[in-house]
């Protein structure tokens, strides 16, 4: 089915995204609390 495969596409790319945006994020958190 295609709208399966497209529901697929849409969650992984929604998954790296998320990992994206949440490895940014600990990264600042990150700096902030080490980098004076």
């Amino acid at each position: 089915m295609v709208v399966l495969n497209v529901l697929l596409d849409v969650l992984t790319f929604g998954s790296i995204i998320c990992a994206m945006l949440f490895l940014t994020w600990l990264k600042n958190r990150i700096m902030k609390k080490y980098g004076h």
